[in-house]
């Protein structure tokens, strides 16, 4: 195994905070949306059997799409956040 050794500036480390910080926002926003959907769906049930209840299903569908992206942003974004706790734990 081979030890390699790199110069880490305090520059490095606050840019590496920076940038979970905004990873921390995003996963924020991501977690938002899939809420504000979920309350949308639970909208488009109470309203089921009523006059406007044209195009529920499709909507349904489309939220549920809409729902699987946005997890699967969320795990992609978790999945960044552990990286860079890691190579927080090693600067």
């Amino acid at each position: 195994m081979t030890n390699y050794d790199f110069s880490v500036t305090f520059e490095d480390s606050q840019e590496l905070q920076q940038s979970r910080e905004r990873l921390l926002r995003a996963l924020s926003a991501v977690e938002s949306s899939i809420e504000s959907s979920l309350g949308i769906q639970a909208h488009l049930d109470n309203i089921a059997g009523s006059d406007l209840d044209l195009g529920k299903e499709r909507t349904q569908v489309q939220l549920e799409l809409f729902q699987s992206r946005m997890r699967c942003h969320k795990r992609s974004l978790m999945r960044l956040l552990e990286v860079t706790t890691g190579t927080s734990n090693l600067v």
